[in-house]
């Protein structure tokens, strides 16, 4: 018994790992599909491949026999393994070096970053022995009369090759298909299944002014030019070659410049020392700038960096501050003397002692009213960038948390703010709400508002422990209402049944006690809003626990025509959304399509 269920066990982890192989396999192709761009054939090519790779290492009996679904570490095993078998070094060769192209497309997918040699053994390996003039003959064909390059492998790309050979040479091409195809890798730049003459790819114009550029740059101080910032540069000039991606002028160069760059993954080096970080030249430049500066403005001083990579940087480091929307400018920018930092923490911390925290908006005024000589100074920051300015400056002291500045340790949110406004001020206008929320340069939030306060009309909230209500007769005041399951909240407006309360009823009032104090209803809406009250008192016994339940219900009783327009119009004429908007609207109404049919039928 013990040894059956030991059967099944290890027969369900054999599925398991089927599955992730399969999966894998799937992700790689669409992988190669999506992200690489490669000819169909050429993506069939290398996920067959793999297959072929795993199969000869099974064959082998190696140790490591899978890459499809195994983890970083055993595909790096599995290929330093493959890479020390002479007899696959040898079928590599024997496959055109299509073994080594999908394991490099393999690794580069799995996100691996391993020194992977084989191209380097099969050029020491496969030498082809043919004579000089050839090759150069070979070359010139290419270059001249393929300029779109040549399809690697292909029948017909060959028999055309040899035919215009023998017509420009008068002599056939008396070399075997395998070593033509060893030739044409060994002499071309390789991109997408198809070969090209670095020599021929670019006119010399264009190459003479991509040189001029680098030099230029190296000539200006520049340690690095990233090969994707340079394809940038020239790409108008590349649209009449078959210059594609940054990939492919890397390759370019090599070929052509080899001598006079050191090439890395992702730049070229006017030399082989140390080129410094992009942050670094980022930072030394936004330092040097004394106001805020564009993103476009960036990327042309530091042109020979990608714009990506300086978005990226932006984005993710503190010290870089956005003043506005595509505008930054360097934290240290931001002027303040020693003594003057020590005046703003101490108006920070005397705000935060009385109110238990300061908005970035409030900060900004109290310096600018307080410490004139301060705003004076750095008048050219907005808002946002003054309070990041000082957040960066300032963290040790306080917490930072979106526009909120509390104690350090104790960070508050902006729902916390305003449960905290309402526990405070008790009683309150909607006028003072409103000037609260700008003064944080924000929207209200009802929700953590209604946690202390009770709105008993448009203007007036007062505290929630102070109103009480019978709520045995204030729900049987709405049952009167509610002969079904729901009734739009605004379609209450008699209040005269009723019992009375401190405070007269209204549908501010209602909304508020069918949210948190009835019994046998509840509210459901989209959300609380300054003007008006939308949304349904809904028995709790309906079933309908979602607004999207009480939508596709309201919608298939309606009887209205159900479409888009119709049922957004509906919808917010009756009072069950504020305005003519629903997320996922078309779904809703396939829902209540669906409903109305089952009802009818």
């Amino acid at each position: 018994m013990l040894s059956e269920a030991k059967d099944v066990v290890t027969e369900d982890i054999g599925e398991l790992e089927m599955k992730d192989a399969v999966t894998d396999r799937e992700n790689f192709k669409y992988w190669l599909e999506n992200k690489t761009h490669l000819a169909a054939a050429t993506v069939r090519s290398y996920t067959s491949a793999i297959v072929l790779i795993e199969n000869f290492a099974s064959d082998e009996g190696l140790n490591s026999t899978t890459l499809y679904g195994e983890e970083e570490s055993d595909v790096i095993v599995a290929v330093n393994e493959l890479m020390s078998n002479e007899r696959f070094l040898n079928l590599n060769l024997e496959k055109h070096n299509r073994l080594q192209g999908a394991l490099s497309k393999f690794l580069e997918y799995k996100s691996i970053d391993m020194n992977f040699s084989l191209s380097n053994r099969e050029v020491v390996a496969e030498e082809p022995q043919i004579k000089d003039e050839q090759r150069n003959n070979l070359k010139q064909v290419i270059g001249k009369r393929f300029k779109r390059g040549i399809r690697l492998d292909s029948t017909l790309e060959l028999r055309k090759l040899r035919r215009i050979y023998e017509d420009e040479f008068g002599l056939p091409l008396d070399i075997e298909d395998t070593t033509i195809w060893s030739i044409i890798r060994a002499i071309s730049i390789i991109y997408e299944g198809k070969a090209y003459i670095a020599d021929t790819l670019l006119d010399n114009t264009i190459r003479e002014r991509l040189l001029d550029y680098l030099n230029k740059q190296f000539e200006e101080g520049k340690r690095a030019v990233y090969f994707e910032a340079l394809y940038k540069e020239f790409e108008n000039d590349f649209l009449d070659y078959c210059m594609y991606d940054s990939c492919m002028l890397k390759d370019y160069l090599k070929s052509v410049a080899k001598d006079m760059y050191f090439f890395e993954k992702e730049y070229v080096a006017a030399d082989s020392g140390s080129v410094g970080e992009p942050i670094d030249e980022l930072r030394a430049l936004l330092k040097t700038e004394i106001e805020p500066i564009e993103i476009p403005e960036i990327c042309r001083k530091l042109s020979h960096l990608p714009e990506d990579k300086i978005r990226i940087i932006l984005r993710s480091n503190s010290e870089f501050i956005r003043n506005k929307k595509g505008e930054y400018f360097h934290a240290d920018n931001y002027s303040l003397t020693e003594v003057e930092e020590r005046e703003v923490i101490e108006l920070i911390q005397s705000e935060i002692e009385f109110h238990k925290f300061v908005s970035g908006n409030e900060l900004y005024d109290y310096i600018r009213t307080k410490f004139p000589a301060i705003y004076e100074k750095n008048a050219c920051f907005s808002i946002i960038g003054c309070r990041d300015s000082l957040k960066y400056r300032l963290n040790d002291y306080f917490s930072f948390n979106g526009n909120i500045i509390s104690e350090k340790g104790k960070e508050l949110s902006m729902s916390d703010v305003f449960s905290e406004f309402a526990k405070d001020r008790k009683y309150f206008s909607w006028a003072e709400l409103s000037d609260f929320a700008e003064n944080l340069n924000t929207v209200v939030y009802f929700d953590a508002l209604y946690e202390n306060a009770f709105r008993v009309s448009q203007d007036e909230f007062i505290p929630k422990e102070e109103i009480h209500f019978d709520v045995k007769k204030t729900d049987e005041a709405i049952d009167r209402f509610c002969n079904d399951k729901y009734i739009p909240l605004m379609h209450v407006k008699e209040f005269a049944g009723f019992p009375s309360t401190m405070y007269p009823w209204n549908e501010y009032l209602l909304e508020q006690y069918v949210s948190c104090k009835s019994e046998r209803y509840c509210l459901i809406h989209g959300g609380y809003n300054r003007n008006t009250v939308v949304g349904a008192i809904v028995r709790k016994s309906s079933g309908i626990n979602s607004l999207d339940d009480l939508v596709i219900d309201v919608l298939a009783n309606s009887g209205i025509e159900l479409n888009e327009q119709s049922a957004l119009e509906y919808l917010a004429s009756n009072g069950y959304i504020a305005r003519r908007t629903y997320a996922g609207i078309e779904t809703i109404i396939i829902n209540a399509k669906a409903a109305r049919n089952i009802k009818e039928s």
